[in-house]
Parts: structure tokens; sequence; C-alpha cells
């Protein structure tokens, strides 16, 4: 695969998905509301140099304010209530 590296260190795996959650929730491009729970908010912003231009969606439940999950995604979730950032 030209262009790609491959993190096979968990370790360093994690601390670069920390370090892209934390930019992602001070920084985010969108933010939608969960279809399915109102506590439930979910931060995107695309990146250009991911898979060709991806969209990094970082899943965070407010009232535990703790972060469910994170993943790479190419289209955005529907949603009733959405906030963009310019």
């Amino acid at each position: 695969m030209t262009g790609y590296s491959q993190v096979t260190d968990p370790g360093l795996f994690h601390k670069v998905r920390s370090v892209m959650t934390d930019a992602l929730l001070e920084n985010p491009e969108l933010i939608k509301s969960s279809i399915y729970d109102d506590d439930v908010i979910l931060f995107y912003k695309f990146y250009e140099y991911i898979c060709e231009g991806k969209y990094i969606c970082v899943v965070m439940n407010l009232c535990e304010e703790i972060v469910i999950t994170s993943y790479i995604t190419n289209k955005r979730t529907k949603s009733s209530l959405t906030i963009v950032f310019s």
C-alpha cells in the first residue's frame, strides 16, 4: 500500500486515537444529535489525508461525560439537530 503506514504497536495506536479524539472534540466541524439517544452527541470533522478523504466521528454521552466510541466514515448520520461550525 503506497503512501500508507500500518500502526502495529497497540500503545501507539491508542495514543494517536486519543490525540485525534481530543482535537476533534475541541474543534469539530459539525455536531449532530443521536436519533436513538437524547444524551448522545456525534462530533464530526473531515480529514482529506485519511483514506483519500473521510470523516472521523466521536460519539459522546453528555450526561456521563464519556466518549463511547470513535470511527472513520465516509458520510454523516441523519439527525434532527445539526450544528455546523465554519
